[in-house]
């Protein structure tokens, strides 16, 4: 039963947050702001989401990750590959990524 207590209370502290988030007075979006650090004086007020939007704001605007992507998924399923099933040719694609890594 206490597992369950706990799970609840934090399932009810993130809908807490995002409540007060979402009730809180808009901030202007002027060319000054600076959404970096803002969030980075919320971590008090919204704990969880400011993790959210750390990991949100850290990405790179680029596409060429996912022109990447594209580009082994063509060279895993050539014509003579033709007849693979999609699961299997998902599972190549992340072998060679994380064959990458190593």
């Amino acid at each position: 039963m206490k597992v369950t207590a706990i799970a609840n209370e934090s399932t009810d502290e993130r809908t807490t947050e995002i409540q007060s988030y979402l009730s809180s007075p808009r901030v202007e979006n002027t060319a000054n702001f600076d959404v970096v650090l803002w969030w980075s004086r919320q971590q008090i007020t919204y704990p969880i989401l400011r993790k959210i939007s750390k990991d949100y704001l850290s990405m790179m605007p680029t596409s060429v990750e996912s022109e990447r992507n594209f580009n082994i998924g063509g060279m895993t399923a050539t014509s003579s590959r033709s007849s693979l099933n999609p699961e299997t040719v998902r599972e190549l694609m992340c072998l060679k990524s994380w064959n990458k890594v190593n």
